[in-house]
């Protein structure tokens, strides 16, 4: 059996994300967001959002600066539930803040942009946004799964 040093990992692993960097850059840097919104199963967006969740460096995180810390295992259903009553309680607030915030809290202004956008303004984009990934998860997520 072949022994490797941990300085020989550590170029290897080096000269792996230095690769897999530049790899990256070719493939999403001319890109625009309506090419990298498009996709079947994963758009590159999609993608890319997915390698930048925590997960990992929360847990290499925690292997620097703990002794030998508990870092658990992937439970796909605990996740999922964790997304679906995320999702639920976004939509939540905003519909309670729909309902409860004062017209004069509605009325208050910001600027986006050359924009003036109001409270209500930014809320009535906030369902809009929801109604748009609710029609693809309709439309084509679940009609892809047969649902």
């Amino acid at each position: 059996m072949v022994s490797t040093t941990t300085e020989e990992r550590r170029s290897q692993l080096v000269a792996r994300l230095q690769s897999i960097r530049e790899s990256y850059s070719k493939s999403l840097s001319d890109l625009t967001l309506e090419q990298a919104a498009k996709g079947g199963d994963w758009s590159a967006v999609d993608l890319v959002q997915h390698i930048n969740q925590p997960t990992f460096r929360n847990m290499l995180t925690r292997v620097l600066q703990e002794d030998d810390p508990q870092l658990g295992v992937f439970d796909p259903p605990a996740f999922w539930a964790r997304i679906l009553n995320g999702t639920l309680a976004n939509l939540d607030e905003v519909l309670e803040m729909a309902k409860t915030l004062p017209a004069s809290s509605l009325d208050r202004p910001g600027q986006r942009g050359p924009d003036r956008v109001t409270a209500l303004d930014l809320l009535e984009r906030i369902a809009a946004h929801y109604e748009e990934h609710l029609a693809q998860l309709r439309d084509e997520v679940r009609a892809r799964l047969g649902l």
